[in-house]
C-alpha cells in the first residue's frame, strides 16, 4: 500500500498539472487508494455506524463525481471498491466483519450497475447484478424479507428493458407486482407501478384508463403512505406526464366539430321528414314511414350527443388530473419542476375559461413553493386585466392571488415586471410625472398591476420596498429618456441632472437591492442579506448608439461596483424572454456529461424593462464588441487591406444595381481577397502564457458553438459584429440585443439567411482547425442535448404562445429601424408609439413560430448532417453576399 502510494505520488510529481487539460485520470489512482485505505482502517475496528458513514460518504463522493464525468472515467473506482470488498468479504474469519462488508457489498454492486445500466454499459449492469445476488446467496438473507434483494430484481428487469426485451421486462415487473403487499416495501411498490405505467403506456399494451387505475393512482396511493416527499412528487409527476399526454391526443383529435356538422346535417334531415310529413297528411302510410326515419335520425342525434359529451368528460377528466397532478408534485418536490411549471402554465392559459381547472389551482396557491414559478413571472404578469370579460373572472382571481402570493415571498424577483407594466403608457421623461392623470388611460393590465402593488403596499413589511423600488424605477426611466445635447455630446461631460430623481438617490442612496445584479432565489425567501444602493455615480458615460444608451456605476452596500447600462426608446421585454430561454437551456446542458464536461453553456446577463421602451441591463464588465476590436485591428496587421467602410461601400453599391447576385458575389469575393481576418491576434495580444492562450482559444470555440445552435434554435438574428461581445478574461462570447428572434430577421428589408454569425474573422479566433475538431464536436454536443430534451424547449416556449406582450413578428418600422433605415420623423413616430406589442400576429404567429422551432429539433436526419449543414450555409460565400452591408458579413 505504501509503494503504491509513494509511486502515485511520483507520478504527480513528475506531471506538469497546469499543461493538462484534464488531470482527473493522473490523480484518479490516489482516489482508489484512498478509498482501500479508509475500508481497511474500518475493517481493524469493524462497527455498523462507521461502515454506513464511509457507504454514505462513498455515494456522495460518487454523485459529485458523476455530475463531472463519463461512466467510463469513474468505473475504474467503482471496480476497485468493488474488489477490494470482495477479496476482504471471501477471506475474512470473522462473522461481524463478514456481515458488514457483505452489506457494503451489495450496496456497491447495485450503484455500480445503476451507473453501467444508465451509460449503456449494459454488460457490465449485467455482470454487477450477478455479482449482487452471488453475495446475496452467501449472506443468506431470506427472499421476502431482503429490500436489496428486491431492488436487485428491479435493476435486473431494468437492465432487460434497456436491452431491448420489452415483453420480458414487462412480465416480469408485473409478477413482482402480484406479491403480497406486505412482501414489498410501498417506496418500492411505488416506484415499480410507475415504472410498469410508463413502459405498458409505451408499448400501448392496455388502455389509458386501465393504466391510471392499475399503476399510477397506485403508485400515488403507495407513495403518500412513504415518509419521502421526493418519491411523492416522482409518483405525481408521472401520472401528470400520462395525463396530460392522453388530453393531448384527445385534444389533437377533437371530434366536437365534425359531430356538430353530422347533428346539423341530421337536423336538416329530420326537418325535411317533417316538411313530408305535413306535405302528405292524407296519406297515413307516407307519414309513418317519415316519422319512423325521424326517430331513427333523432336516435342518431341523440347518440353524436352522447358521444361529444363523453368525449368532453374524458378530456376534462384527463385535464384535471394533470393539472392537480403537477401541483402535487410541485408541492412535495423536485421531480422535473421546470417542466411541471411550464406544462401546468401552459394547460391553465389555455383553458383559462374552465371553473374547474381555475378552483384546482386557487386550492394549492397558499400552499406551492412560490420559487418555482419565477421563471414565468414575466408569463403570469402580462396576462394580468382588471376588466375580465365573464370567462376570465375566475382566471384573473386565481392568477392575482398567485402573484401577489409571488411578490410576498420574492419581492425582489417579481416587483420590476409588475412596476414595468404599471408603466404600460409611458413612453418618455415626461409621461412618468403625469402617471396618476393618465391613469383613466390606461389599459386593462396596467390598471390591474397598479391595484395589485396597491394590496402590496398594505402590507407593512413590503411598503418600503414597493415604494422604493417604484421610486427607483421612475428615476431611471427619467433618466433613460433624457435627451443628451450636442454640447455634452462634443465635451464627453456627462453629469447628472441635479433636480432629477435619479441624482436625490444617487447622493443618499436607498434601501433596495441593486436592479442589475443577479440575486440567488432563497426558498426560504430571506432577501435580508442582499447588497443595496449605497450611492450611484453622478457621472455617467454615453457608448454611442441610436438611442444614446447610458451607462452608470452603482456602488452596492457590499463595497462592489455594479455598471447599469440604461437604455430609452428600446423595447427590452424581448430581451428579458430571450434570457430567460437561454438560462433554462443552460440548465438543460449542466445535466448532460457531455456538454458539462466541455463547460458548453450560453451566457447571459440581467434585463429589467421598467416600461414598454426604457429599462436597464447589467453591463457586462471586462467585454467588448467583437466588431470593435477587428475595426481597429485590421488596419494594424494588414495595412494594404481595403479599410471596412470601403467594403461596405462596395457591397451597397452592388446591392443597387438591380439586385444582381451574381454582381453581388463576385463583389463579395472580391473584398474576401482584399481583406484578411484578424482575430486570432486577439488571443496573442491578450494571453501570452502558452496554457493560457490554449485554453482561451479552447473556450472561445465551446462557447461560441453553443451559442450558435442556442441562437439557431430560437432563430436568433441581427447578429452583426458589434451585438456579439468578447469577454477579454475568458474569451466567451456574450451576445447581446435578442430583439429579433424566432427567424423574424427572415423577414427584414433584406432577410437574414444564414443561421448564425460565422464569418471568416469568427473562423480564425478558433485555431488552425477551424470549425473542425473542437467547434463542431461541442455543436453536435449542444444539439444532441437540445433534441434530446426538445419537449421541455417546446414546452417553455409553448408559455410564450400565451403572452400577449411578445412581439411574435416584426413590425414595418422596426424593420427599417434594425437595418438603418428609419429617417428623424420616423424615429420620432416609433417613440411615440411606446412599442406595445398587443396581439401583433396572435396566436397564429405563435403556432407558426413554434412549428419552426419543432422542424429544427425533429430527428429527421442525423445531428451531425444538420450540423455539417448549418456550417455550410452560415460560411457559404453566396449566402454573405445577400446580407445587409450593415451586418459588415466580410469581418
Amino acid at each position: 500500500m505504501t509503494a503504491a502510494l509513494q509511486f502515485s505520488v511520483n507520478t504527480l510529481k513528475s506531471t506538469n498539472l497546469r499543461g493538462m487539460l484534464d488531470p482527473f485520470t493522473t490523480v484518479r489512482p490516489l482516489v482508489i487508494l484512498n478509498d482501500i485505505h479508509e475500508l481497511f482502517n474500518i475493517c481493524k475496528s469493524p462497527a455498523a455506524e462507521s461502515t454506513e458513514t464511509l457507504t454514505q460518504m462513498w455515494a456522495h463522493n460518487m454523485r459529485l463525481l458523476r455530475d463531472q464525468r463519463r461512466f467510463d472515467e469513474l468505473e475504474p473506482i467503482l471496480a476497485s471498491r468493488t474488489t477490494a470488498m470482495q477479496i476482504l468479504f471471501n477471506h475474512t474469519s470473522q462473522k461481524n466483519v463478514k456481515s458488514l462488508v457483505g452489506t457494503m457489498l451489495t450496496k456497491q454492486l447495485l450503484q455500480y450497475a445503476q451507473m453501467a445500466r444508465k451509460a449503456g454499459s449494459l454488460h457490465t449492469a449485467g455482470s454487477c447484478v450477478a455479482q449482487l445476488n452471488a453475495c446475496l446467496q452467501s449472506l443468506r438473507e431470506p427472499d421476502a424479507a431482503s429490500v436489496v434483494r428486491l431492488r436487485t430484481k428491479v435493476e435486473a428487469v431494468k437492465s432487460l428493458w434497456a436491452q431491448g426485451d420489452h415483453r420480458i421486462a414487462t412480465r416480469a415487473l408485473q409478477e413482482m407486482l402480484t406479491m403480497s403487499n406486505t412482501s414489498i416495501p410501498f417506496a418500492l411498490r411505488a416506484s415499480i407501478e410507475y415504472k410498469l405505467g410508463n413502459w405498458v403506456g409505451e408499448s400501448r399494451a392496455k388502455r389509458a384508463e386501465v393504466l391510471l387505475t392499475e399503476y399510477y393512482e397506485p403508485a400515488v396511493m403507495h407513495a403518500a403512505t412513504c415518509n419521502d416527499s421526493g418519491l411523492q412528487a416522482k409518483a405525481h409527476y408521472h401520472l401528470a406526464k400520462f395525463a396530460d399526454a392522453q388530453y393531448q391526443t384527445l385534444a389533437v383529435n377533437d371530434p366536437c366539430e365534425h359531430i356538430r356538422e353530422h347533428i346539423r346535417y341530421k337536423l336538416k334531415e329530420a326537418a325535411a321528414c317533417d316538411a313530408i310529413i305535413k306535405e302528405n297528411k292524407a296519406d297515413k302510410a307516407i307519414g309513418e314511414r317519415y316519422r319512423l326515419q325521424k326517430r331513427k335520425i333523432e336516435m342518431h342525434i341523440q347518440e353524436d350527443q352522447q358521444e361529444e359529451q363523453e368525449y368532453i368528460r374524458r378530456r376534462e377528466g384527463l385535464l384535471l388530473c394533470s393539472v392537480e397532478n403537477y401541483l402535487q408534485s410541485l408541492q412535495h418536490g423536485n421531480a422535473h419542476p421546470d417542466v411541471c411549471v411550464f406544462r401546468l402554465c401552459t394547460l391553465w392559459f389555455a383553458n383559462l375559461d374552465l371553473t374547474a381547472v381555475n378552483k384546482v389551482v386557487a386550492s394549492y396557491v397558499d400552499t406551492l413553493p412560490t420559487w418555482k414559478f419565477l421563471t414565468l413571472m414575466y408569463q403570469l404578469s402580462a396576462r394580468l386585466s382588471s376588466k375580465p370579460d365573464a370567462k376570465e373572472a375566475n382566471f384573473q382571481t386565481v392568477l392575482q392571488r398567485l402573484i401577489i402570493k409571488l411578490a410576498q415571498d420574492h419581492p425582489f424577483h417579481t416587483l420590476y415586471q409588475i412596476i414595468a407594466l404599471k408603466n404600460g403608457n409611458v413612453t418618455s421623461a415626461s409621461s412618468v410625472t403625469k402617471a396618476k392623470t393618465m391613469e383613466a388611460s390606461s389599459s386593462d393590465t396596467a390598471l390591474a398591476a397598479q391595484d395589485i402593488l396597491n394590496k402590496l403596499r398594505s402590507h407593512h413589511r413590503l411598503k418600503p420596498s414597493v415604494e422604493g423600488l417604484d421610486l427607483l424605477s421612475n428615476a431611471y426611466i427619467q433618466f433613460a429618456y433624457k435627451k443628451i445635447s450636442q454640447q455634452q455630446m462634443a465635451s464627453r461631460d456627462f453629469k447628472l441632472d441635479p433636480k432629477s430623481a435619479l441624482f436625490q438617490i444617487a447622493q443618499q442612496g436607498l434601501d433596495v437591492p441593486i436592479a442589475s445584479a443577479i440575486h440567488p432565489i432563497m426558498e426560504n425567501c430571506d432577501y435580508s442579506g442582499l447588497p443595496r444602493i449605497a450611492r450611484i455615480s453622478t457621472r455617467f458615460a454615453c457608448p454611442g448608439g441610436i438611442n444614446v444608451p447610458k451607462v452608470l456605476d452603482c456602488r452596492g452596500t457590499d463595497g462592489k461596483i455594479y455598471r447599469q447600462l440604461v437604455k430609452g426608446n428600446d423595447d427590452l421585454r424581448q430581451d428579458a424572454v430571450l434570457s430567460s430561454v437561454f438560462n433554462s437551456m443552460n440548465g438543460l446542458l449542466r445535466k448532460s456529461v457531455e456538454t458539462r464536461k466541455r463547460n458548453l453553456s450560453i451566457r447571459t446577463y440581467k434585463v429589467v424593462p421598467l416600461a414598454p421602451r426604457a429599462g436597464l441591463v447589467e453591463w457586462v464588465q471586462d467585454t467588448l464588441p467583437i466588431g470593435a476590436f477587428l475595426l481597429q485591428a485590421h488596419p494594424r496587421y494588414y495595412k494594404k487591406d481595403w479599410l471596412a467602410k470601403e467594403c461596405r461601400t462596395r457591397l451597397q453599391e452592388a446591392g443597387e444595381h438591380g439586385h444582381e447576385f451574381n454582381r453581388k458575389l463576385k463583389v463579395y469575393k472580391e473584398i474576401e481577397a482584399h481583406f484578411h481576418p484578424v482575430f486570432r491576434h486577439f488571443f496573442f495580444e491578450k494571453f501570452h502564457d502558452p496554457v493560457e492562450w490554449f485554453e482561451t482559444r479552447l473556450a472561445y470555440s465551446r462557447s461560441v458553438a453553443a451559442s450558435s445552435i442556442a441562437g439557431f434554435i430560437v432563430g436568433l438574428g441581427d447578429r452583426h459584429a458589434q451585438n456579439i461581445l468578447i469577454d477579454q478574461n475568458t474569451a466567451e462570447v456574450v451576445h447581446i440585443d435578442l430583439g429579433i428572434a424566432f427567424d423574424q430577421g427572415k423577414h427584414l428589408n433584406m432577410p437574414e439567411i444564414v443561421p448564425f454569425r460565422l464569418t471568416r474573422d469568427i473562423v480564425d479566433g478558433m485555431g488552425i482547425t477551424k470549425t473542425e475538431g473542437t467547434f463542431r464536436r461541442c455543436c453536435e454536443e449542444t444539439l444532441k442535448v437540445l433534441r434530446s430534451d426538445a419537449e421541455v424547449i417546446l414546452t417553455i416556449l409553448e408559455v410564450f404562445r400565451y403572452d400577449p406582450l411578445y412581439n411574435w413578428k416584426v413590425t414595418p418600422m422596426e424593420q427599417r429601424r434594425r437595418q438603418g433605415l428609419l429617417d428623424d420623423h420616423e424615429m420620432h413616430l416609433m417613440t411615440d408609439a411606446g412599442g406595445g406589442a398587443g396581439d401583433n400576429g396572435g396566436n397564429k404567429e405563435a403556432e407558426n413560430a413554434l412549428r419552426v422551432v419543432r422542424q429544427k429539433l425533429s430527428p429527421d436526419v442525423s445531428v451531425e448532417c444538420q450540423v455539417n449543414e448549418l456550417i455550410h450555409t452560415a460560411m457559404d460565400a453566396n449566402n454573405l453576399s445577400k446580407m445587409f452591408p450593415g451586418w459588415q458579413p466580410w469581418l
